[in-house]
């Protein structure tokens, strides 16, 4: 079965080059959906960075009670390798452990 992949960004082009990539900013519903599944196969393979963000400190206009993440994708490379952090509340934490020299 043939998923079209995010369909707005794709149609754009930027998936469609070698060195594209496209950052949204969505629910988390297609990781957890039973019905999900051929969404879910196609996110993870061309999914690059995952930040999941519990909006207590009500930083975005986003509910408090909504799951949702930063979602880099780029093309499908027919395997899964991605960077995540989950359960973050603030997006600094993201920049930090990126920078963090591991001491």
């Amino acid at each position: 079965m043939s998923v079209l992949f995010m369909e707005p960004s794709f149609c754009q082009g930027r998936l469609r080059r070698p060195t594209g990539s496209v950052g949204l900013i969505h629910p988390e519903t297609h990781f957890t959906d039973e019905k999900a599944g051929p969404l879910r196969s196609a996110t993870y393979r061309r999914l690059r960075r995952h930040w999941q963000f519990i909006n207590e400190l009500k930083l975005f206009e986003i509910d408090n009670h909504v799951t949702y993440g930063i979602h880099v994708y780029s093309d499908d490379r027919g395997r899964v390798s991605f960077l995540q952090a989950t359960s973050l509340y603030h997006p600094d934490t993201v920049e930090r452990s990126l920078e963090h020299d591991g001491v």
